[in-house]
């Protein structure tokens, strides 16, 4: 008896990797709960420390890393250059509590494929990981539109 090709099981796609960066503890664990929520999604490092974060980015390999960039001792932004060296295919998604137009520029050119302001629900982290796994950027439309508006006010010339 021979099988039809819709009667084997479908292949499944591996699971989306995930490194976790933020210096503390309680909000680690509430991201691993939260992505552990999705089968297509799995955590292979938590980092707490910017050393600990370049050693797991490097032994891990992630597809994703998920940096909290609000740090006590410096800007979690710092370590983008870092983790882009040690794990160059991943895709680094920057989490912040600041709207801050100057902080997402600074985070586009230093790599970040994804900003979530920490104010959204879970679904919207959830969301951009999916979106930036598949090669897209995850930026909120307001703070898009901002930027587009700055981009175009620049080149706009200049009446007296």
């Amino acid at each position: 008896m021979s099988l039809a090709r819709s009667d084997l099981p479908a292949a499944r796609a591996p699971a989306t990797r995930v490194l976790l960066v933020d210096e503390h503890r309680l909000v680690l664990e509430g991201l691993r709960l939260l992505i552990g929520t999705t089968p297509d999604l799995f955590v292979v490092g938590e980092a707490r420390t910017p050393d600990d974060a370049i050693a797991a980015a490097r032994r891990e390999q992630p597809d994703i890393v998920v940096l909290d960039i609000d740090r006590d001792d410096r800007s979690g932004l710092d370590l983008l250059p870092g983790l882009r060296i040690s794990a160059p295919l991943a895709k680094v998604i920057v989490l912040t509590g600041s709207p801050d137009a100057e902080v997402r520029r600074d985070a586009l050119k230093r790599g970040a494929r994804g900003l979530v302001l920490k104010r959204h629900a879970s679904t919207v982290l959830l969301q951009a990981i999916s979106r930036v796994r598949d090669g897209e950027l995850w930026f909120e439309r307001r703070l898009v539109a901002q930027a587009f508006d700055e981009l175009v006010g620049a080149g706009q010339p200049h009446h007296s």
